[in-house]
C-alpha cells in the first residue's frame, strides 16, 4: 500500500489522545478516493491515471481491507461523536494503521477510564 494514505486518518489518534471535542472528525476517504483528491488538487489533468497507477502498484487485499474499515468508520462516525468514544476512534486508528503498515504498526493503547 502506498504510505501516503496515512495522511488520511493519521489525525484520529492525536484527537483520540486530546481532551477536545470528536466534533473535528469527518469521515474518511476510501483509499482510491483519497488519492484522487490528493491528485486533483495538484494535477488535474492527470488525477485519473495517477490513481490507476497507485491502485495499480497496490495489494488489491490490502485495499479492500482498508475501504472496509473505512467504511465501517463512516458508518459509525456519528455515534463516535455523540458518545464521545474515543476507544473506537482508538481501534479504527489501529486497524487503518495496521493494514498500511502491517507488522511494523505500533499499536496504541486505548484510554482507561
Amino acid at each position: 500500500m502506498n504510505m501516503d494514505v496515512r495522511n488520511s486518518f493519521v489525525d484520529c489518534a492525536g484527537i483520540a489522545s486530546d481532551v477536545g471535542s470528536l466534533g473535528a472528525l469527518e469521515r474518511l476517504p476510501t483509499y482510491a478516493d483519497y488519492f484522487y483528491n490528493l491528485y486533483e488538487k495538484h494535477t488535474p489533468e492527470n488525477a485519473q491515471e495517477m490513481v490507476m497507477h497507485v491502485l495499480g502498484e497496490s495489494d488489491p487485499d490490502a485495499v479492500n481491507e482498508f475501504n472496509k474499515v473505512v467504511r465501517e468508520f463512516n458508518t459509525d462516525l456519528d455515534r463516535i461523536k455523540k458518545e464521545d468514544d474515543r476507544n473506537a476512534l482508538i481501534r479504527f486508528y489501529n486497524q487503518l494503521d495496521r493494514i498500511v503498515l502491517g507488522p511494523d504498526h505500533l499499536e496504541i493503547p486505548e484510554l482507561t477510564k
